[in-house]
């Protein structure tokens, strides 16, 4: 049981490391804005998840320079 909590809890960590990098990445079309913010969306939007609102924020300076 041990086994299956620490690779639980590694894959947690891993997903919400990818998350975080991924609300960084500025989208380069609408498109591409778009799908991140529906990317946070199907995740439930939380404000309290801090990858969430930085994604939002990142998806509206993208949507903002295009």
């Amino acid at each position: 049981m041990a086994v299956k909590c620490e690779k639980l809890d590694r894959a947690t960590e891993a997903e919400d490391e990818c998350a975080g990098r991924l609300s960084r990445m500025k989208p380069t079309t609408a498109a591409g804005a778009a799908a991140l913010i529906q990317y946070v969306i199907d995740d439930e939007i939380c404000p309290e998840v801090e990858w969430h609102m930085a994604a939002l924020k990142t998806a509206v300076a993208a949507l903002n320079s295009i």
